[in-house]
């Protein structure tokens, strides 16, 4: 009998919300950043600067989390009806080899992610 032994690595990342002011009308950026559900939903929201912002800095936790080159609008940083963050990884490969649990929080200034990846 074997047994499978799963890694676990902790990843974290911290961003100044003054970088996402505008980025709301930079579409270019947007599109390679984000899924088009993330930007929906960010653009719903009151603190879009900081919604934006914090989810940026979850896909940055996440990359340090993980030795493979990710693409950005391939994670999607969603939350629950009660708020959890979750991330879903779009590109199938990924998602069969890797399960995030993802903490957001943010003020004004700044926004802070801290992701634990463990390998399936």
């Amino acid at each position: 009998m074997s047994t499978l032994i799963k890694n676990n690595i902790v990843g974290v990342d911290i961003i100044e919300v003054s970088r996402f002011v505008q980025m709301k009308n930079k579409k270019v950026f947007l599109k390679t950043a984000f899924s088009q559900r993330e930007i929906e939903e960010s653009l719903k929201k009151v603190s879009i600067n900081q919604s934006l912002a914090a989810r940026f800095c979850a896909k940055e936790a996440i990359q340090k989390t993980i030795s493979e080159r990710l693409v950005f609008n391939e994670i999607e940083i969603t939350n629950t009806q009660n708020g959890k963050p979750v991330v879903t990884f779009l590109n199938p490969a990924i998602k069969k080899k890797y399960d995030c649990q993802i903490s957001l929080s943010h003020t004004r200034e700044l926004a802070i992610a801290v992701c634990l990846t463990t390998s399936i």
